[in-house]
């Protein structure tokens, strides 16, 4: 397994600014990952992986606000094709 820590700065990214821990475990361990905070949507974390001749796949995590916490609430898959 290998895992990947993030901090989120919540004036600059408008998210959580707490760790994130993610952990990826087989053939993600080998590929590089990037892991982005969408600037405008505070619930939204994305996960991006270059794999498979150059194409990038991800994750997109979303979760709910309740409370002053954040819970997760689904995970949507996706994929890029490599530009040739």
């Amino acid at each position: 397994m290998d895992s990947v820590y993030l901090s989120i700065d919540k004036k600059e990214n408008k998210w959580l600014g707490r760790n994130v821990k993610v952990k990826t475990v087989n053939y993600w361990s080998n590929a590089e990952i990037e892991i982005t905070a969408d600037c405008c949507k505070k619930s939204l974390l994305i996960i991006k992986r270059t794999f498979l001749g150059n194409n990038i796949v991800g994750d997109r995590l979303y979760f709910n606000k309740y409370k002053d916490r954040y819970y997760f609430k689904a995970l949507k898959e996706f994929e890029q094709k490599a530009e040739r």
